[in-house]
């Protein structure tokens, strides 16, 4: 089952997102939304945000990563997700 979050953007517009996958890094956990396009397919950039993740009050919290290098680090886990997935599938 596929879970879409919709996100509020700085603009006020909303994103529609697909949840592809809840990883952690370090001590944190982070969530990397694959944004839908106009046409509500997936983008066709091939763009993914990253956001740290937790819940409260058994609501999902969703927070912007602010430091480039916790950015890097967490790309870096996503792109080891993918291959793994992609490992999987072979």
């Amino acid at each position: 089952q596929s879970l879409i979050v919709t996100l509020t953007l700085d603009d006020d517009t909303e994103q529609k997102c697909l949840a592809l996958c809840r990883f952690d890094v370090e001590e944190n956990t982070y969530i990397a939304l694959l944004p839908f396009g106009p046409d509500g397919l997936q983008s066709p950039d091939g763009e993914v945000y990253f956001y740290q993740f937790w819940e409260q009050d058994g609501q999902p919290v969703l927070e912007s990563i602010l430091s480039d290098e916790v950015y890097m680090q967490v790309s870096d886990a996503f792109d080891a997700w993918l291959d793994q997935m992609e490992a999987e599938e072979a």
